[in-house]
């Protein structure tokens, strides 16, 4: 069975199958419904021998072959007569692909379509988020805990530079609606693709280097997302003190019915848009959205779908910043832009100033990198006052939260990966109190033995004023146990910098 074009393997091979010119199949002169699965069969084999498919490529590319395989390889990648002709076809007899679709969908997809990373996503037990080929030869994987090597197991393929060019190649082509080349005078590959229908869908963003400016050998990287929450409830403890101690989690949510602007921060990685998401979350469904993003990763509408989310893309057309412009014309409560990289944070800033909030992600080092690199990427193309620009970063914006990731090793090239909040900062005016503008209400180690050490601060005069504006929440209001409201939400009376909080994670 083919859905778009692309391959679903039946649960039950069937032989004896004959093909109609339409390319239907039928047995017994009735047509045979097959239930579509979305996943390659976990028993199957990852890939076919490669002078197997060299062989069978040698007839492809000739006649009455090429003009359908070409089709194969084109922006659509639609393998529907590719793998009817590997079934049914009497040249391709000698091949195990011949009377067996399964056979057939497996070969077809290591020719023309992305038969290793397909497999790849369904085989894994846990989400993979990115996956990449370096210069030295092999595969390495990422999922949401582990990061691990492959290729250089028992029982798994070698994956030859050969296949990642055949593979980056097919990608360029399925590019857009024309294609792209990735070749010597075009060396640099940029573009997404979506794999799997309905509820096993895989958005890739993938960016490739040609031999030509990589000469110790070609090398790519795939990001991989889904429509899906990685950070919920149920498991956010690992990303930050949640329990009868300390409840991070509800203090974000009232950051955010706070609308205070954020800014996430944090190396390539550390799960910045998976916390982006999950904050996104937090927004009334009265409040407006609009998203920006250049490609598709956050699936806003499908994870909140009674959110009043306007979710646009940009293209070679299009940029960031013209985006934003359009944004404010659309009546928007909040902004949520995808990452910052450049000129696009003058016009994120002025939507700011005329009180839009904004959620974004950026690189920077900590919260205290991140006024100046903010201001830094808003003079990109702008004749700005870069001083007056800080200052006023540190009076209109609110939160900074750092994110960061480790890796612990397991043994036999495995690595467990532990992503979680570094520290959750207010950006405030600098003064004798706060001299470098930030003030923490956060800060959080996680050690490799799995202990957590995190110690609070208590909330600003600026922060305390924008929730109860925001909120009617009166943090200095005193209760009848002698503490503030404020020390009974947030309890940085109790876990101090010299007596932080400290528990076991892991």
């Amino acid at each position: 069975m083919l859905n778009n074009g692309k391959a679903s393997i039946p649960k039950k091979s069937v032989s004896n199958r004959t093909s109609d010119k339409k390319g239907i199949q039928t047995k017994s002169k009735a047509i045979q419904k097959k239930k579509p699965v979305n996943k390659f069969n976990t028993s199957m084999q990852v890939s076919v021998a490669t002078n197997v498919l060299s062989e069978i490529r040698e007839l492809l590319v000739n006649q009455p072959y090429a003009g359908m395989f070409l089709k194969a390889l084109g922006p659509k990648g639609d393998l529907t007569d590719l793998i009817t002709t590997l079934e049914t076809d009497p040249h391709f007899k000698k091949f195990d692909c011949f009377g067996s679709h399964e056979r057939a969908i497996l070969y077809a997809n290591d020719l023309a379509g992305l038969g290793l990373i397909e497999s790849l996503l369904a085989r894994q037990k846990e989400p993979i988020t990115d996956i990449g080929f370096n210069s030295t030869g092999f595969l390495t994987i990422e999922t949401t805990e582990k990061k691990y090597v492959y290729g250089n197991q028992p029982g798994q393929p070698k994956i030859t530079r050969k296949a990642i060019e055949a593979l980056i190649f097919r990608l360029a082509q399925q590019e857009g609606s024309t294609g792209k080349s990735f070749t010597a005078t075009n060396p640099l590959f940029n573009g997404s693709k979506v794999l799997g229908d309905g509820g096993s869908m895989y958005y890739l963003r993938v960016s490739a280097n040609h031999e030509v400016v990589a000469p110790e050998g070609i090398t790519m990287s795939i990001r991989v997302s889904r429509p899906r929450l990685a950070i919920t409830k149920q498991n956010f403890n690992f990303s930050a003190p949640f329990n009868d101690k300390v409840n991070t989690w509800n203090f974000l949510a009232l950051l955010v019915q706070s609308h205070c602007n954020i800014l996430l921060s944090a190396e390539t990685g550390a799960g910045k848009t998976e916390f982006q998401k999950m904050l996104i979350g937090f927004i009334s469904t009265e409040d407006r959205i609009i998203t920006v993003e250049d490609t598709v990763e956050m699936h806003l509408t499908k994870l909140y779908p009674k959110k009043d989310i306007f979710s646009w893309l940009t293209n070679e057309n299009v940029s960031v910043t013209d985006l934003i412009k359009q944004a404010l014309r659309n009546n928007p409560k909040w902004l949520i832009i995808a990452e910052t990289r450049g000129s696009e944070a003058y016009e994120m800033f002025q939507g700011v100033k005329s009180d839009h909030c904004i959620i974004t992600t950026l690189h920077a080092a900590s919260n205290l990198a991140v006024p100046s690199r903010f201001t830094g990427m808003a003079s990109m193309g702008y004749n700005i006052n870069e001083e007056k620009t800080e200052r006023d970063f540190l009076r209109y914006m609110h939160i900074g939260i750092h994110l960061t990731k480790q890796f612990v090793p397991l043994g036999n090239g495995r690595s467990r990966i532990m992503r979680y909040v570094d520290e959750i900062a207010e950006f405030v005016p600098e003064s004798s109190k706060y001299p470098d503008g930030i003030n923490v209400l956060l800060k959080q180690h996680i050690g490799r033995d799995g202990m957590r050490s995190c110690w609070l601060g208590a909330p600003s005069e600026k922060l305390k004023d924008q929730i109860f504006r925001q909120t009617d929440i009166n943090l200095d209001k005193m209760r009848s146990d002698g503490r503030t409201m404020g020390e009974y939400l947030w309890p940085s009376d109790i876990y101090t910098k010299d007596k932080p909080l400290k528990e076991k994670v892991y």
